[in-house]
C-alpha cells in the first residue's frame, strides 16, 4: 500500500501553488502589464545596453520558457505520487522560495533600488544552489520527473547565474562607477569571476565527497583481497608483474591436479 500524503505535505503543496501565482504577479509587471518593463525600470539602468553584461532584449525570452516549465511543475507536484516523494519534501519549500524572491526582484526593481536587487538575486542563486544540490543527492527516477523538475530548476539556475553578473554590473555603474572602456571591461571581468566562483562552489557542492570513486579504491592494505586463480597468480607487488608460477609438482595446496602426459602429444 502506498504512503498517504500528510497534512504537511498538502501544506507545501498548497505553499508552492500560492508562490508560483506570486511569481505570476511578478511577471506580469515585469514585462509592462500591471508596471513598468524590467528594460525600463530603475531609470534603464538594467536595459539590454546599459552594461558589457547586460543580456541582448532577446534573451529575456528564456524567461517565458523558465516560466512554462514552472507552471508545469507547480502542477506536477500537486499528483499524489509526487506529494509523498521524498526529493519534492526536501525541496518544495526551496521552490517555493525562489518563485517569491524573483517575484521579490521585479518589485524592488520597479522602485528602483539597484543595491537590494543584487540582494535578492544572490539569495535567489543560493536558494537555487541548495535546490539542486538536494536534487543531485536523489537522482531524477523517470522522463516527467527529469524534465520538469531536474530540467526546470537546472535552466532556472543558469539563467540565475547569467542575470545576477548582469544585476551586479547594472548596480556598479547605476551607483557612479566609471563606465570608461577600460574600467568597464575590468568591472564585468571581476564580476564574471565571482559568480563562476560561486557556481562552481555550488557544483562542488553537489558533487561526491572528494569525487568519483575509482575501482578498487576500497581495496586498502587491510581490505580483505580474494584469492588467486591458481592459473592467474598474484602479481609482484615490486615490480607489478605476475609473480612466476611455481616447478610443476610443487604447486599449492589449493592448485589445480596436473593431467599426466600423454605419449604422443
Amino acid at each position: 500500500m502506498s504512503e498517504q500524503p500528510t497534512r504537511a505535505d498538502r501544506t507545501r503543496q498548497v505553499v508552492v501553488v500560492v508562490s508560483h501565482l506570486v511569481g505570476v504577479l511578478g511577471v506580469l509587471t515585469g514585462v509592462g502589464v500591471i508596471g513598468t518593463e524590467v528594460s525600463e525600470s530603475s531609470s534603464g539602468a538594467l536595459s539590454a545596453d546599459a552594461t558589457l553584461l547586460a543580456p541582448a532584449g532577446t534573451a529575456f525570452s528564456i524567461w517565458s520558457l523558465i516560466y512554462a516549465l514552472l507552471t508545469a511543475y507547480a502542477i506536477y507536484q500537486l499528483f499524489p505520487s509526487t506529494a509523498t516523494d521524498p526529493r519534492h519534501r526536501r525541496t518544495g519549500y526551496l521552490a517555493a522560495a525562489s518563485m517569491l524572491l524573483n517575484a521579490a526582484w521585479i518589485f524592488v526593481t520597479q522602485w528602483g533600488l539597484l543595491w537590494l536587487s543584487v540582494v535578492v538575486i544572490v539569495a535567489l542563486l543560493l536558494v537555487l544552489g541548495a535546490l539542486v544540490a538536494r536534487l543531485h543527492d536523489r537522482p531524477a527516477v523517470g522522463a516527467a520527473e527529469a524534465l520538469l523538475v531536474d530540467g526546470t530548476f537546472g535552466l532556472y539556475l543558469g539563467w540565475v547565474c547569467v542575470a545576477t553578473c548582469a544585476n551586479v554590473a547594472a548596480a556598479l555603474v547605476g551607483y557612479g562607477v566609471e563606465t570608461s572602456q577600460g574600467v568597464g571591461e575590468v568591472v564585468a571581468v571581476a564580476v564574471i569571476v565571482v559568480v563562476v566562483g560561486v557556481a562552481a562552489a555550488l557544483a562542488r557542492r553537489g558533487a561526491p565527497p572528494g569525487g568519483p570513486v575509482p575501482p578498487g579504491a576500497g581495496a586498502g592494505p587491510g581490505a580483505p583481497r580474494p584469492p588467486a586463480h591458481p592459473r592467474f597468480p598474484p602479481r609482484d607487488p615490486r615490480g607489478g608483474q605476475r609473480a612466476p608460477l611455481p616447478p610443476p609438482g610443487q604447486e599449492g595446496g589449493g592448485g589445480l591436479p596436473r593431467r599426466p602426459a600423454v605419449p604422443g602429444l
